[in-house]
């Protein structure tokens, strides 16, 4: 459990440390800039444990369109065998008409 804290602090700061060297904010969706935020949560329940991992990620593929992605997987053994998967995925596109030629 530590070390998967310590894992997760530690990417966390990188991802930090990059987006602050960009001029523009990188989480605001409609920064033209390319992004990519993680992060895991961990629950210990009595005997069981979930965690839950998630990337949020921009990409500009041309100067005029973003292509803006969310994934959510998770692993369990609450129901007493371990279980996973992915839970969602989301796919969407941002256009900006007046950037670029």
């Amino acid at each position: 459990m530590r070390n998967k804290c310590i894992t997760c602090f530690t990417v966390w700061m990188l991802v930090l440390a990059s987006s602050h060297a960009n001029a523009e904010n990188a989480s605001n969706p409609l920064a033209a800039v390319n992004n990519t935020d993680l992060r895991m949560q961990y629950f210990d329940m009595d005997g069981s444990d979930r965690s839950d991992y998630w990337v949020d990620s921009a990409y500009m593929v041309t100067p005029k369109l973003k292509l803006k992605y969310e994934l959510h997987y998770w692993n369990t053994d609450v129901t007493g065998s371990r279980e996973s998967g992915f839970e969602e995925f989301r796919l969407k596109p941002i256009y900006f008409p007046t950037q670029g030629k």
